[in-house]
């Protein structure tokens, strides 16, 4: 990017709760240690009924056939694409966008051994060609195939964002899975430290989403945090013993 000039970035993420699709526009200006970010727009995509019980057979743990992976992956790649559209048009179209970052609905995460392997489905060409934006896309890959574990992704931006030349921090993402990131104050990027603490949401869409799938969408409702915390308080406690130490899961 050249120094001083600001684009425009659409970012995508499907997450373990298989609810939606979350799409963030943001401008972005600089680059390295430079580099600044506002956010423009947000904006979540409900998954239809029928994908939604497609994900979860997929992220099961089982065996899928290849052709319903494949059908699943343009499937999602097309979904992406709807929900990147309906946010740039809030924001001026799609012709002010420069990029698409999509990290896509992972299926598998399963990166240690001589077959480690992580796969995010959620098709970057089809997302391309329907959007006509370019697109950056299979986030985790290359880290798992040079031997790391493909996560978190965020301390990158943590740093980015957070960090401060005074004042030692911690960023605690509850996601399917929590992690940490702690960003030592006037430390180099070198100097931080990150990794999944184990299950967060998870564990809440474990307890409540098979018996009471409504129960489960208003407890992650962002605007009732201490319903949030109460109930993944409660649930974690009768796990925690499974999860006494850190690790990548």
């Amino acid at each position: 990017m050249r120094k001083g000039r600001e684009i425009r970035v659409i970012g995508l993420l499907s997450g373990t709760s298989v609810d939606g699709i979350d799409a963030a526009l943001v401008r972005v200006q600089g680059s390295g240690e430079e580099l600044r970010a506002r956010l423009v727009g947000f904006r979540t995509t409900p998954f239809p009924a029928s994908v939604r019980e497609r994900l979860r057979a997929a992220t099961g743990g089982g065996d899928v056939a290849a052709g319903e992976l494949a059908r699943l992956d343009a499937r999602l790649g097309r979904l992406f694409a709807g929900a990147a559209l309906r946010l740039a048009a809030r924001h001026g179209g799609i012709g002010r966008v420069d990029l698409i970052g999509s990290h896509g609905q992972t299926v598998l995460h399963a990166p240690r051994g001589p077959e480690g392997a992580t796969v995010q489905i959620g098709s970057g060409p089809v997302l391309a060609e329907r959007s006509g934006v370019p697109v950056v896309y299979d986030f985790r890959a290359a880290d798992v195939a040079a031997g790391g574990e493909g996560a978190p992704l965020l301390p990158i931006a943590d740093y980015l964002l957070f960090r401060s030349a005074r004042a030692d921090r911690v960023i605690l993402n509850i996601g399917g899975m929590a992690n940490l990131t702690v960003l030592p104050a006037g430390a180099p990027w070198e100097s931080t430290l990150a990794y999944d603490t184990g299950p967060g949401n998870a564990l809440i869409w474990k307890e409540l989403a098979p018996s009471d799938p409504d129960l489960f969408l208003e407890v992650i409702r962002l605007d009732q945090p201490h319903l949030y915390i109460t109930t993944i308080y409660e649930v974690f406690c009768r796990y925690r013993d499974l999860y006494a130490e850190p690790s990548t899961t």
